[in-house]
């Protein structure tokens, strides 16, 4: 490794060097993380606005959030709730769903904050 700038050395060199030096290498499987969003089935109508809303506009309205807060609930905590047919795609909002899904969300951190004042 001496007379080595390590700018100018490629990662199976480095790789070498530090094994070389006497450090283990461990290679870590990259994380991947999954959204499961539903196919959306062929009965279910969703012209039904009471029951469904259709893209980011629709949570942003229901749950009064900014368009990241919205993108953010979409793949994450109301996933169950989403109907997507393809990747990138347009996406309806089950709202019974997202609204179950939010009110045990809100009586959980209830529930949190009153464990964590007593």
């Amino acid at each position: 490794m001496e007379g080595k700038f390590l700018a100018t050395m490629t990662l199976q060199e480095l790789v070498n060097d530090l094994t070389d030096a006497g450090l283990i290498i461990v290679k870590k499987e990259p994380e991947t993380r999954t959204v499961e969003t539903q196919a959306a089935p062929a009965t279910l109508d969703f012209s039904d606005s009471s029951r469904y809303g259709s893209g980011l506009t629709a949570i942003k309205s229901r749950y009064h959030v900014s368009q990241v807060t919205a993108q953010r609930m979409k793949d994450g905590v109301l996933s169950p709730a989403i109907y997507q047919a393809k990747r990138k795609g347009r996406f309806w909002i089950d709202y019974e769903i997202s609204d179950a899904i939010m009110k045990e969300r809100k009586a959980k951190k209830a529930t949190n904050a009153q464990t964590v004042t007593a």
